[in-house]
């Protein structure tokens, strides 16, 4: 029977923005204004009210369609909806607008990573390295990417970056290890599980994978009988 090993890779945390103090009073006085807008939108995302987040981020882009912070944080909140396709459209416009905006550049490449389109999440993961070389969590999601592509020495460099900058990041040394593991070096994988458990002693993912490992080992010292 295969072994199945799965890959524990980082899920984005979806951020905002803008921040949000005294934005609905901001709105009452000012009603034209694209920003109030948006940052009503943002506290409305926060509580949980995607749909009327979604409505009035769509009322700050008619007031300002060029409004990177509202394309952006549309993306997010149709995310959130599971509207993939609509939001990689907004992290595009924003993107447009702003190439240099990194969060926009790591949220489209978790999204078309999700979607299956390794090569265009790859591109985006390595735009976005280019604006912050040290960003342990983007280093991680591009070494998974490659990773799933087949492509294991340059998963396990990209590993390796993110545990330069943060040594105790769970997924990263469970997805390296599972990495190892794909090339067949269970001694450096169990050892990289085993330090991703102590990070993190109730990692299911590193504890399944570690065991497969540890199963793989025995089968291969048997058949060296």
């Amino acid at each position: 029977m295969r072994s199945i090993v799965l890959l524990s890779v980082a899920l984005i945390i979806i951020t905002l923005a803008v921040y949000c103090f005294y934005y609905r009073h901001a709105l009452q006085v000012t009603s034209g204004n694209d920003l109030a807008h948006n940052n009503q939108a943002v506290a409305l995302q926060r509580k949980g009210d995607l749909d009327a987040a979604i409505r009035i981020y769509r009322e700050a882009l008619r007031e300002n369609p060029d409004s990177v912070a509202a394309h952006y944080n549309l993306g997010a909140a149709l995310e959130q909806k599971g509207d993939q396709d609509a939001a990689m459209k907004e992290y595009q416009k924003a993107l447009t607008i702003n190439p240099n905006y990194f969060d926009a550049h790591y949220n489209l490449g978790v999204a078309l990573a999700k979607k299956g389109y390794l090569d265009e999440a790859i591109r985006e993961f390595q735009k976005a390295l280019a604006i912050n070389p040290n960003h342990f969590a983007m280093h991680n999601n591009l070494g998974a990417a490659l990773e799933q592509k087949g492509d294991l020495e340059a998963a396990i460099r990209e590993f390796q970056e993110a545990l330069k900058i943060k040594p105790d990041y769970f997924d990263a040394h469970n997805n390296q290890a599972v990495a190892l593991q794909r090339k067949g070096d269970l001694d450096a994988a169990i050892r990289e599980y085993r330090e991703a458990l102590r990070i993190n002693p109730n990692g299911i993912t590193a504890h399944n994978n570690l065991e497969v490992a540890l199963n793989q080992k025995k089968i291969s010292a048997n058949v060296g009988k």
